[in-house]
């Protein structure tokens, strides 16, 4: 693919670990976009073969929406030529070795395989942005922080959603009482029934043993109502409904979860199965209910965001299908503000891989561990970005909902001195 000129051959490299869904979505594009404005240097995807590699390179729209790329921008683990029958689930191992110490390394892969490659990445001396969830456990998110303070170096976690506008006016607001004191809400995260379907990749990994719509995709808004409020839970109780994969694989095709804070309780729908051809192609947003202390007059907030702020029908023959959205402020490419060819990337998912990506560049930029390690105790204490530090509760959340679900709802108790106990009835059962 050739060489990076010779002006960009400085800059900070980018290793990817993952060439699925999200890559083709989200995190590709940001990155292509940040290396056309100079930001980022060479972009290293690893993948277990070189089919998907493949795939996610050979898209169109690459250059159509991009095409100042520079010529090398892009090197692949294993290489695009590779049989791809020939499959290894540790090439990332090849592209650590090439990438420079200081490097960003990207983990895009399920959840379950975070822990590993991330704790190995910084060991390595790279930094890390994560899809979310950070890792499965509380135990492993403590490992992780604690690894990359020692090491200073950054680890953020991509939870997109803290990067609409609206959410962050929100998150303002509450902080400043606007919305009195929560009592109880409400948060559906639904995907679409593509999800599903026949081909989909979700039915390798997404089975009950190791996930649940609960975890996977509800996570965004216990993340989003804690963020808002500063409440920690302290029970949780999970119910699932078994359905399978049209391959036949059996998952949790649906989850309902009710969530317990000192003052307040969260309820959580998510599922697999909405229907796809509606408009907006999932279903998610945040009801919360809550009162004034000083009259004791209600309040309510709501954040809806299945339509993004459209509604739109498409002439029956002109549906785009896969981009059904009339418009989006999780995704977009528009034109570009210059007025050049190619397309700009904006949303609040573009925002937030750059906001993650920056912050591991501001760590990066210190010239010593202890002002690394400083500007690492000013990101956890900003509370913008998420990182392993101001969101290690979520690993008790995680155990608490797979416990829970597991046990057909049995409640569990999250005991910030002891970690999760069982819930004992009154009748001691």
């Amino acid at each position: 693919m050739g060489a990076l000129p010779r002006n960009r051959e400085a800059l900070p490299q980018v290793g990817v670990v993952g060439a699925g869904m999200i890559m083709e979505d989200q995190n590709g594009p940001a990155l292509a976009q940040m290396v056309c404005r100079g930001e980022i240097g060479q972009i290293h995807i690893a993948a277990q073969g070189s089919g998907s590699l493949r795939k996610l390179v050979g898209l169109s729209w690459w250059r159509d929406r991009f095409p100042d790329l520079p010529a090398g921008w892009l090197k692949t683990y294993p290489s695009l030529d590779t049989d791809p029958a020939l499959r290894r689930p540790d090439y990332y191992r090849d592209m650590y070795a090439v990438l420079p110490p200081g490097s960003i390394v990207m983990i895009a892969v399920p959840d379950t395989a975070h822990e590993t490659l991330i704790l190995e990445a910084l060991e390595a001396g790279f930094h890390v942005v994560t899809v979310k969830s950070l890792c499965t456990s509380y135990a492993g998110t403590i490992a992780i922080r604690d690894l990359a303070r020692q090491k200073g170096l950054f680890v953020g976690i991509d939870f997109h959603k803290r990067w609409d506008y609206r959410a962050l006016l929100a998150r303002d607001h509450w902080r400043q009482g606007y919305y009195g004191i929560p009592r109880a809400a409400r948060a559906t995260m639904i995907e679409s029934d593509p999800y599903i379907r026949a081909g989909s990749p979700f039915d390798r990994h997404f089975v009950p043993a190791t996930s649940d719509p609960a975890s996977y995709v509800g996570c965004h808004y216990v993340d989003q109502f804690g963020w808002f409020t500063g409440f920690r839970p302290h029970q949780v109780a999970a119910n699932g409904v078994l359905g399978r994969f049209e391959s036949g694989t059996p998952c949790y095709s649906w989850a309902a979860t009710q969530i317990t804070y000192d003052h307040c309780v969260l309820q959580l729908i998510n599922g697999l199965q909405h229907a796809s051809d509606h408009r907006g192609r999932n279903h998610q947003g945040l009801e919360i209910w809550g009162y004034n202390p000083t009259d004791l007059r209600g309040t309510y907030f709501r954040h809806e965001d299945n339509l993004r702020g459209m509604d739109y029908v498409f002439c029956r023959d002109r549906n785009p299908g896969r981009v059904a959205d009339g418009g989006s402020d999780y995704v977009s490419f528009i034109p570009r503000s210059d007025g050049r060819p190619g397309k700009e990337m904006v949303g609040y998912g573009w925002r937030a891989i750059e906001a993650l990506v920056k912050g591991a560049l501001r760590v990066q930029e210190r010239s010593d561990l202890a002002e690394r390690q400083a500007m690492l105790a000013e990101i956890d204490a900003a509370d913008l970005i998420p990182t392993p530090a101001n969101t290690a509760y979520l690993g008790l959340v995680y155990e608490a909902i797979r416990s829970s679900i597991q046990e057909q709802g049995f409640p569990v108790v999250i005991d910030y001195e002891r970690g999760l106990t069982r819930y004992l009835t009154l009748s001691g059962a």
